[in-house]
């Protein structure tokens, strides 16, 4: 009798195991894009539970921008006109979250979700004096953390790979410091900054080529 349920025991585990097998349609990796003007791109990946629930973890959202400025002016803290010359940006931003996916076809899920985001922001610009006497450089670090949304839609090109396309409105807490660092004075000029914004534009439209495997 012990062995017959024993027996029994492992059959019913080896027939869930393969069911949950036949059915779960695997674990995603991510290679994403939301800008062609910039080097603007991204890894996640997405654990599935089962075929309508995973885990999401943005892994990396990253941008590098560096542009040549002409006929752009800005006032420094001390009221100073400056001729900026040039503008580097760089952003990074990790996230985790967890997404619902509902089939329309047997070719596209829907997909929804939302998501814990964390991130950092880069900016130096070179400016100079009208007189053309001081160059200054203003360099601008940006904390944030809060919260988003993605909504988007996920389709079948063969077995294993998928095009994605999601929009991702986010609210966001950030710290912003800057600093003007001039090279004929002693002291700098330090700003420091708290704000809340919420973002939705063209540019947290992300698309991405989604690989799927199963563990």
């Amino acid at each position: 009798m012990k062995n017959t349920l024993v027996q029994l025991s492992i059959l019913l585990c080896t027939l869930s195991a393969w069911a949950q097998n036949s059915t779960y349609r695997g674990d995603e990796f991510y290679a994403t894009v939301q800008s062609l003007r910039d080097l603007d791109f991204g890894f996640a990946y997405k654990y599935g539970f089962n075929n309508s629930t995973y885990l999401r973890f943005d892994l990396l959202n990253a941008s590098y921008s560096k542009r040549k400025l002409e006929n752009f002016s800005m006032i420094d803290p001390n009221g100073t006109l400056l001729n900026v010359s040039e503008q580097v940006q760089s952003n990074y931003d990790l996230g985790i979250g967890i997404e619902k996916r509902k089939d329309f076809n047997e070719h596209m899920q829907f997909l929804y979700g939302v998501s814990a985001i964390a991130g950092r922001s880069g900016q130096t610009t070179e400016a100079i004096t009208a007189d053309d006497k001081v160059l200054t450089e203003i360099i601008n670090t940006t904390w944030r953390y809060g919260a988003g949304l993605n909504l988007g839609i996920l389709v079948r090109i063969v077995e294993n790979l998928h095009l994605g396309a999601e929009l991702i409105p986010k609210y966001m807490i950030s710290t912003e410091k800057t600093e003007y660092i001039a090279s004929a004075v002693i002291s700098n000029q330090v700003q420091k900054a708290k704000q809340q914004d919420f973002y939705l534009s063209m540019n947290d439209v992300r698309f991405s080529l989604v690989y799927r495997f199963k563990r």
